[in-house]
């Protein structure tokens, strides 16, 4: 479901990130490798794909600050390849999940009744 766009907010919302971008970036990272970056980074993302929804896209204004503009018919193609690949790899996860339960499945009650001598190599 598209949802709502609200341009000026999001432009906000996206000038905010990009700054705590830059303040992250000169952050040192925890200790499990993670960075303060990690978070924004998704957020950024997804403001994209939303303005990119909308035919639009987030480029620098002339005072250094952040603006939407209609995305070219190349940017809309790209977008939309890039949409219909990622449906094709969720649904391809989706399968082999699907497929993934139906062994784990077999192999209990294999060992069921066989009082947990399943052999699994044989349902793979």
């Amino acid at each position: 479901m598209k949802q709502v766009f609200d341009q000026a907010s999001a432009i906000k919302v996206y000038a905010e990130l990009m700054r705590l971008m830059s303040v992250a970036a000169s952050s040192e990272c925890a200790s499990d490798g993670s960075s303060a970056e990690d978070g924004i980074e998704e957020s950024l993302e997804h403001l994209d794909v939303l303005a990119a929804q909308n035919g639009l896209k987030f480029v620098p204004d002339a005072k250094h600050l952040w603006a939407l503009e209609a995305m070219t018919g190349e940017e809309k193609a790209a977008f939309a390849a890039s949409q219909a690949a990622c449906e094709e790899i969720v649904c391809q996860l989706a399968a082999e999940q699907q497929r993934v339960q139906m062994m784990c499945s077999h192999v209990d009650r294999d060992e069921a009744s066989e009082g947990g001598q399943a052999n699994v190599r044989d349902q793979l």
